[in-house]
């Protein structure tokens, strides 16, 4: 569960800014909706869900590339030497700011202790990194780092005894360009091990518009026979007219030769296969008489194909308590779907386990007092420096309970939209210059 992520100096994110799950103070129009939508761990009342608004180009998908920087330098920098270089872009529209470190901090609840760990990056190298956890009624700090010397409570993070209490010119494991957790995870640490297992296991960042991984991870999961009724039972309730779903094997051997090989090759000993849905057939008169399949892939449209290739990740996240990030998460769905989609997150009965999802999206649809919160609607908004900053509607004094939150967007009350009407005055000149 997350408590708040923060980042800074990071792409079009010149300053630090933090994306909080915590619930404020605030109270819904609608009873229901605190009820529903809010939920205690430990000390902290947390939101089930998070949207996130703002124009195209002002650094939404930032937020989103943010979560995978840390994610996987936490998870392939003791391997991988080069990650934090190639993943890592500070803001580049201030000189001053690309010697300045990238920023990154994750509050999060893991065994029911609250964790505090962040990392500062600079030049492919790591700056500091620090871990602090609150297992009793105050934070205390588990490790600190400042370059390469680390410095560990004892009484809460012994197992980094055997990597900083070095014999006299051992050199440690753990470089420059290595995350001193993640080390400590690779060297089998417990705690450690447990926490960037976490990382891994328990937040998943996916795209809204790239379906091709997701659409592979979905087929796979057709295997899984609770996975497949799931999604059977999700394709009929979405009124798109499937009654089922398959996945049908291919024996690469049906092949010619050549392409036989090229297919064994990208399979890596997996099997091949599509997926097929099925469709009710009906005579003149309106009458049910057979069904009739169809490849997912080559006849159906794109919306279906997305939440077909959606559903893993969304039943993954409400089973098992995961958080689930979502770049253009309306794109390609009907309104109506984005709309459950939300609901089923924020449902004691849908999402008993508290996961928790945060979706970067155009759907003004969604900004509804009967829907969510005003501390789970979030904008991105870019100035004429090119600085994105990350805000939440909570922090706008005045707006009343009852407010209409879509239509003050889209009439710009909160900013996070983009502004036409220079193109007003361009299409006008355009056409003055004609007749001239």
């Amino acid at each position: 569960m997350i408590i708040e992520f923060s980042f800074g100096n990071f792409r079009s994110f010149r300053d630090t800014n933090t994306l909080y799950l915590q619930a404020s103070k605030t109270k819904s129009k609608y009873p229901v909706v605190d009820e529903q939508n809010v939920f205690s761990a430990e000390k902290y009342d947390l939101l089930k869900s998070k949207v996130i608004y703002g124009a195209n180009a002002s650094g939404k998908t930032n937020i989103t590339k943010a979560f995978v920087a840390m994610l996987r330098i936490i998870q392939l920098s003791f391997k991988d030497d080069t990650i934090i270089e190639n993943i890592v872009e500070p803001f580049l529209l201030n000189r001053e700011n690309k010697d300045l470190p990238v920023f990154f901090q994750i509050s999060f609840i893991h065994q029911n202790i609250p964790f505090r760990y962040g990392m500062e990056l600079l030049h492919g190298k790591v700056k500091s990194e620090w871990l602090f956890g609150t297992p009793e009624a105050r934070e205390v700090y588990y490790f600190t780092r400042e370059g390469n010397e680390v410095k560990f409570n004892e009484n809460k993070f012994s197992e980094a005894k055997q990597l900083v209490n070095l014999a006299k010119g051992q050199q440690p494991i753990y470089g420059d360009t290595s995350l001193f957790l993640t080390v400590a995870s690779a060297s089998q640490q417990p705690l450690s091990k447990a926490l960037t297992g976490y990382f891994e296991e328990k937040i998943n960042v996916i795209s809204g518009l790239e379906d091709n991984e997701m659409m592979n991870f979905a087929l796979t999961k057709l295997e899984d026979i609770g996975f497949k009724k799931k999604l059977n039972e999700l394709m009929s309730a979405a009124d798109i007219g499937i009654t089922g779903v398959e996945k049908v094997d291919v024996n690469p051997g049906d092949f010619p030769e050549e392409l036989q090989k090229q297919l064994e090759k990208l399979a890596e000993g997996k099997k091949f296969g599509f997926v097929e849905v099925s469709k009710k057939v009906f005579d003149t008169n309106g009458k049910h008489i057979e069904n009739t399949k169809f490849n997912l892939a080559a006849d159906e449209s794109a919306g279906t194909k997305k939440l077909f290739s959606l559903a893993p990740f969304v039943f993954s996240a409400l089973e098992e308590g995961k958080v689930l990030v979502i770049d253009e998460f309306d794109a390609r769905l009907h309104p109506r779907l984005t709309k459950k989609i939300i609901q089923l997150f924020n449902s004691k009965i849908t999402n008993p386990n508290n996961a928790q999802l945060i979706a970067i999206s155009h759907d003004t649809n969604l900004m509804n007092a009967k829907l969510l919160r005003r501390d789970q609607i979030s904008f991105v908004n870019k100035d004429k420096y090119g600085t994105s900053k990350l805000y939440t509607l909570i922090e706008y004094k005045g707006i009343r309970n009852n407010a209409s939150f879509e239509k003050d967007y889209l009439d710009g009350k909160y900013d996070a939209v983009p502004f036409l009407n220079e193109m007003d005055n361009l299409f006008f000149n355009l056409q003055k210059t004609e007749n001239v």
